[in-house]
């Protein structure tokens, strides 16, 4: 697992939460 592949998860799931809080 690289460290840049699991920032893109915690970005992604940001853009889920925003979209679900909207």
């Amino acid at each position: 697992m690289r460290p840049a592949q699991r920032r893109e998860l915690m970005l992604a799931r940001g853009a889920l939460q925003v979209q679900a809080g909207n």
